[in-house]
């Protein structure tokens, strides 16, 4: 399954629009200018789309990084949006080498991983 969700400040502003698997939904880091956003304006994280079709969601990921305007180098940016990128990239399902996997498991161990909502 693919999601594609939405991360909003306390106040309801969307600052980050995210594509993945359920463990990257579940995994709440990003960027430091992320990290900054929630811990300074709150994170309530909502799922808008969950699919089979990767296509589909890289897709929808694509449009509301524009239409919410959460990415930085948009003319329009919001002022709080955290997206580095316009969506629609990272390689679903790639594989990893087992050292690979050994570096992220070491850098994500103690992380803390929010509620989800639906």
């Amino acid at each position: 399954m693919f999601f594609v969700y939405v991360d909003f400040t306390d106040d309801g502003r969307p600052f980050y629009v995210g594509k993945g698997n359920v463990d990257r939904v579940a995994l709440r880091k990003r960027n430091k200018h992320h990290s900054h956003v929630a811990a300074k304006h709150g994170c309530r994280r909502e799922i808008v789309l969950e699919t089979t079709c990767e296509f589909d969601a890289c897709n929808r990921e694509i449009r509301l990084i524009a239409e919410l305007h959460t990415f930085v180098g948009d003319i329009h940016w919001n002022g709080v949006g955290t997206n580095h990128t316009v969506g629609g990239e990272g390689p679903a399902g790639h594989i990893l080498s087992l050292k690979s996997k050994e570096k992220i498991g070491a850098a994500n161990r103690g992380k803390k991983r929010g509620p989800i909502s639906h």
